[in-house]
């Protein structure tokens, strides 16, 4: 054979493997390309897969706020009917009613507060007399009436709210100021008012009054201020007042 045969035959050989070679490479970039692409897609999976689980924590989250607000919408309506029913924070206390140009002037019991008042009763007392003296060789019917016309006691029953009620009648001293007592009790706990009357310059009876309670406080009694008021007309200044609590 001569050597330009053999030569021709070496470079079609070599053709031939750089074909193979590059068909090889062509093939091995495919693959590599198929492999990205599947690469690819599997992180799209778990991407999507991610962006789910997040949206599935946030429904989870909206759901638990809407538990949580319905849970206290819950509290606050049960408190609510509990209030009603036994009278919540509401109270009453008593005004002066009418012409009072006389000694003897009419007291009603007015309610205040967002709730009905259940089983309501008053006891009403001259503060300014405070206790009746046993005296000797008084009889026991003597001394209980003494002590019926020092305390007088009102079943006044329930009071809708915004609601008024005449009770009896208080009197009031044309040379001095007059002090009572009443002792209120409902459903929902006791409080006591205290109330002075007095004739103002143009000879009318005015009044002043306080309404507070008694609580517990590290073992001691406390008095809790509810409400006061007082008519301009009455004679004396809120300053010289001078209320007690007892």
């Amino acid at each position: 054979m001569s050597a330009s045969i053999q030569q021709d035959i070496d470079s079609d050989n070599q053709k031939k493997s750089l074909v193979d070679m590059r068909d090889d490479i062509i093939k091995r970039q495919k693959d590599l390309n198929n492999k990205n692409e599947e690469i690819k897609l599997n992180l799209e999976k778990v991407n999507s897969s991610a962006l789910t689980q997040v949206e599935y924590q946030k429904k989870i989250s909206s759901k638990s706020d809407e538990i949580s607000q319905l849970q206290k919408e819950l509290r606050a309506k049960s408190e609510e009917i509990a209030q009603s029913i036994t009278g919540g924070n509401s109270y009453c206390f008593a005004l002066i009613f009418g012409n009072n140009s006389s000694e003897s002037v009419d007291i009603v019991a007015v309610h205040k507060g967002e709730f009905p008042l259940y089983s309501l009763n008053v006891s009403v007392i001259d503060d300014d007399i405070k206790t009746v003296s046993y005296k000797e060789g008084m009889s026991v019917s003597d001394f209980v009436r003494q002590q019926d016309k020092l305390q007088v006691n009102f079943n006044i029953g329930d009071m809708a709210k915004g609601s008024g009620r005449r009770i009896g009648a208080l009197d009031a001293d044309k040379y001095k100021e007059k002090t009572y007592k009443l002792y209120f009790s409902a459903l929902n706990g006791s409080w006591v008012q205290k109330i002075k009357l007095a004739f103002d310059k143009n000879g009318y009876v005015a009044f002043a009054t306080i309404i507070y309670k008694s609580v517990v406080i590290n073992g001691k009694i406390k008095y809790l201020m509810i409400d006061e008021m007082q008519q301009k007309e009455y004679p004396k200044s809120k300053n010289d007042l001078k209320w007690k609590f007892d």
